[in-house]
């Protein structure tokens, strides 16, 4: 499978964690190398193999692989954010976040790019920094989940929560259908004391999508500590 697609992540995931022993997992990874770059690929391959070896794997030597592969496709935005995600990993804050700035310098319209340097700064508690660049890349990609959500805990850690609130104020209007980034704003008007509207904005998003596990845990456990569950059963059914 891995040699028709190498952007095939479940059979990446797969064939390592069929491995029984570290030679096996080496094996595993260097035949992956191989086929990074002996293939064409949009870069997926490369963030699945940084995600599914990192614990399995021996750091340097995870690192030392996709170091390789960047010397190769550094036309790929994959192969900057896995060497940088690594390197978070290793706890070497400062060379992230110098290859971070590096990324976005060869790449500044990609999003994911800039959340690694937020993400770089977070690791540093370089909490400006760290809002500076998630700020620009919500503003590449308005309906980014994942960066919403972290702009708006690094701005409640700043104690600035209206701004928290209305950046995802504006992101609900700017995307209406995203069940996700409701429940990121019902989190933080939980957090801020607002439960009602925390209920009424976890609903909403169980509405758009029933099968939302996570929405169904956190509004089960904030309806329990409100001695409230029967709003809960309600919405069930």
């Amino acid at each position: 499978a891995i040699r028709h697609s190498v952007d095939f992540e479940a059979a990446l995931q797969e064939l390592l964690w069929q491995c029984e022993n570290l030679q096996d997992r080496r094996d595993a990874v260097a035949f992956i190398v191989s086929e990074l770059l002996r293939q064409a690929t949009f870069g997926g391959g490369i963030l699945a193999l940084t995600t599914t070896a990192q614990l399995a794997f021996p750091p340097e030597e995870l690192l030392s692989a996709l170091r390789r592969i960047h010397d190769a496709r550094s036309d790929l935005w994959q192969s900057w954010s896995a060497v940088n995600r690594q390197l978070l990993f290793l706890e070497r804050y400062d060379e992230a976040l110098a290859w971070a700035q590096q990324a976005v310098q060869r790449f500044p319209a990609n999003s994911g790019l800039w959340l690694d340097v937020g993400e770089s700064h977070r690791a540093l508690k370089n909490l400006d920094g760290e809002m500076i660049a998630l700020e620009r890349a919500v503003e590449l990609a308005p309906n980014m989940n994942v960066a919403l959500a972290r702009l708006a805990d690094a701005r409640e850690r700043a104690d600035k929560l209206d701004h928290a609130k209305k950046g995802l104020e504006q992101a609900i209007r700017r995307a209406p259908l995203l069940p996700a980034t409701y429940m990121d704003y019902a989190e933080v008007l939980y957090r801020t004391g607002a439960r009602d509207e925390a209920l009424k904005q976890a609903k909403r998003a169980l509405k758009l999508d029933p099968w939302y596990e996570n929405a169904w845990n956190r509004l089960c456990t904030w309806l329990m500590q409100l001695d409230r569950m029967d709003e809960g059963i309600a919405l069930a059914k």
